[in-house]
């Protein structure tokens, strides 16, 4: 799908044309997002801020990692299942704040390997920030469960990209002797504190480690434990229902994982 159909199909999505139901009454308005398949590229969802097209301006970039339950072929049948979970599901239920001032990606992994490959992250973020306004200084990572292992992978081997990072269900391989990498970053990270396919000990070690750095990192890197969640308790966290705040980079404190981000850059 080329850019110019992503547009036009968004601003179908925004509900700016309603089709109507046969007996008259609108129809729900589609979810703010379009599935693109770029050709070499793996396909991913995408959503444009509301005054993306009337304006020149760069944007915030929020890059979301689905887990391996949402792998698939990058097709737009495929690409649903990105928004199962995360900001697109947000999306999709109709709690997305249409003020907020970013670009939201969410490609599909393939392969039966479970992680992410970062070969593959790294083409669908040269191909996006080539393709819309980005504003290269706020880039943001976020993930689930082997999205939120690869957000600390690539928080650390992809240096000097991300602005924030959100691992939600995540863990971390060795973090020692990378305060020079993560310093400067958000990091704020989520974790059930039932959850038994990642215990909360892994997602609780990367935060451990990056808070014993000297200097300290500041802001400090933060957990939030879900108290009573499993694996999958994600809908709390990204429709803002954690019930907890972080300090943001602006100093204030923020209960909104969108808007903790936007006050970070590089």
């Amino acid at each position: 799908m080329g850019r110019t159909l992503a547009l036009a199909m968004l601003l179908l999505a925004s509900g700016s044309l309603l089709a109507t139901e046969p007996d008259g009454t609108p129809e729900p308005p589609a979810p703010p997002y379009v599935a693109v398949e770029p050709r070499g590229v793996p396909g991913y969802l995408l959503h444009l801020p509301e005054d993306y097209e009337q304006t020149q301006s760069a944007f915030p970039l929020l890059f979301f990692l689905h887990g391996i339950i949402q792998k698939g072929d990058g097709s737009a049948a495929s690409l649903e299942k990105v928004a199962n979970h995360g900001p697109f599901r947000t999306m999709r239920d109709g709690h997305w704040d249409p003020s907020l001032p970013l670009i939201v990606v969410g490609p599909q992994s393939g392969g039966i390997e479970p992680w992410w490959s970062g070969h593959q992250v790294r083409v669908v973020l040269d191909h996006v920030r080539s393709a819309y306004r980005v504003d290269r200084r706020r880039v943001y990572l976020s993930g689930i469960s082997m999205g939120g292992r690869s957000v600390w992978w690539l928080a650390r081997n992809f240096s000097g990209e991300f602005a924030a990072v959100v691992p939600v269900s995540g863990w971390a391989g060795d973090l020692n002797d990378t305060c020079d990498v993560f310093r400067g970053m958000g990091i704020w990270a989520f974790h059930g504190d039932r959850d038994p396919l990642i215990r909360l000990a892994s997602g609780r070690l990367p935060i451990d480690v990056l808070s014993a750095c000297v200097p300290p990192l500041e802001p400090a890197p933060r957990l939030t434990v879900l108290n009573d969640a499993g694996h999958g308790q994600w809908t709390r966290v990204y429709d803002n229902l954690h019930g907890d705040t972080n300090k943001g980079a602006d100093g204030e404190t923020h209960d909104d994982i969108y808007r903790w981000m936007l006050s970070f850059s590089r």
